[in-house]
């Protein structure tokens, strides 16, 4: 198994256990009350503009005919930024869209990803999203054109045959940030110059740069001294252990947060539509998953918001995972996790 494949692979097992309505017994965790830290005032809707082309998908109603594809316009008029921390750097997203985002709930979000893969669902918005590392270069898009799905591509100086990514900022302060995104696809080169060999959008921005996420917060200023620092270890090693010996959904809900649940009811609703048999192996394969011993690693806290550190092993491949714990009504519970995989190997 590739170590891009491990990680879709998890990333979708560890959040499809929301098959079924919650009911049960809560979690008994003990834990000491603390206050969660302050919400930060909604960042402002930013602008863009320019035009670009996206894949459409069309799902035909009888699963046995296969979906159709088709080229949609694009023509961005807002946008959003924000910092996110991928394995200890911290990178950029610039989303730009043809639908005001909702950055207050962007702004709280834990996982701004999944965030926006879930207004791709709900409000079928189109939008563009680059990833930039910290050394100022893309390394993934994220697009959707309005069907309900989220295109995922890794990008890379080394990938040049495949989806493109190009960003050229104007702007970029650390407060606001100002630029221009090419994507495109393959490469060649004319008269000695270097370029895509398709252009699919070319658009402009002007955007705030959104406050650190809660997770992120808590990952770099975060005491690992804190009170609630072993409350949140504990009540993860709990959760993985029911996780590891579910029967049914009904097992695994109560141990996770609200935004937790909502993400897993919208992944599996978009497996129901395109393969609902594989709703139970799906749940399987997350049973499953969480029988393999998971290391804590390390832990930080502010107020009644945790970051669990662990490791766990599949096959070949070693993932690497922060899991953001929220202690809510004096219960931790579990929420989104962002994992990498570093093969064995290595």
């Amino acid at each position: 198994m590739t170590s891009k494949h491990c990680v879709a692979t998890l990333a979708l097992v560890l959040s499809a256990s929301s098959l079924l309505s919650s009911c049960g017994r809560e979690p008994e965790v003990a834990a000491t009350i603390e206050q969660m830290p302050p919400s930060l005032p909604p960042t402002a809707t930013g602008t863009a503009s320019g035009a670009g082309k996206m894949e459409l998908v069309i799902w035909n109603k009888d699963p046995a005919i296969l979906a159709e594809t088709r080229d949609v316009e694009f023509a961005p008029k807002f946008s959003y930024a924000y910092p996110a921390i991928v394995r200890g750097e911290r990178t950029i997203w610039v989303v730009v869209s043809d639908q005001a985002p909702e950055t207050g709930v962007l702004d709280n979000a834990d996982d701004r990803s999944e965030a926006l893969r879930m207004w791709c669902g709900e409000k079928h918005s189109k939008f563009a999203a680059l990833q930039i590392d910290s050394h100022g270069e893309p390394s993934a898009l994220h697009t959707c054109s309005g069907d309900g799905r989220v295109d995922s591509a890794t990008l890379g100086a080394d990938m040049k045959a495949g989806t493109r990514g190009r960003i050229d900022f104007k702007v970029n302060d650390g407060k606001r940030l100002e630029g221009g995104i090419i994507t495109g696809a393959g490469n060649q080169i004319v008269g000695g110059a270097e370029s895509f060999m398709e252009t699919t959008g070319d658009y402009h921005f002007t955007a705030d740069l959104a406050p650190a996420s809660l997770r992120d917060r808590v990952l770099t200023i975060g005491d690992e001294h804190a009170s609630g620092v072993a409350g949140a270890k504990a009540a993860f090693q709990k959760y993985w252990k029911a996780a590891g010996s579910a029967k049914t959904a009904e097992d695994i809900d109560p141990w996770f947060t609200p935004e937790r649940r909502a993400h897993a009811a919208a992944q599996i609703a978009g497996l129901v539509t395109v393969a609902p048999a594989a709703v139970q192996r799906v749940f399987n394969t997350f049973t499953e998953a969480h029988t393999n011993s998971a290391t804590i690693t390390g832990g930080k806290a502010i107020g009644a918001a945790a970051s669990v550190s662990w490791e766990m092993s599949l096959g070949e491949t070693k993932m690497t995972c922060q899991t953001l714990m929220l202690q809510l009504e004096g219960a931790w519970k579990v929420g989104n996790e962002i994992c990498s995989a570093l093969s064995s190997e290595k």
